[in-house]
């Protein structure tokens, strides 16, 4: 993979070199994906706190104007 940036046009590529370009390939991935899996773990918990929170504040605001309204009505009374 990584190799095979350097190698030139009219170069053959051997079966040492695909196995060595397998073996790059391995290891990045090995690097990677658990980060990905990591990523993939922390996202969804964000996702539903910040859900939760921002179901709170709408819960909040109704809650406030229903206050409001209902000190209006029994002010005009």
């Amino acid at each position: 993979m990584l190799r095979g940036l350097w190698r030139s046009s009219d170069e053959t590529t051997s079966k040492d070199d695909e196995r060595w370009e397998a073996r790059e390939a391995t290891v990045i991935l090995i690097a990677c994906v658990p980060c990905v899996v990591i990523t993939g773990g922390i996202l969804p918990m964000l996702m539903s706190r910040m859900s939760s929170r921002g179901q709170a504040a709408y819960a909040e605001a109704g809650l406030n104007n229903l206050t409001i309204v209902i000190d209006f009505l029994l002010k005009c009374n």
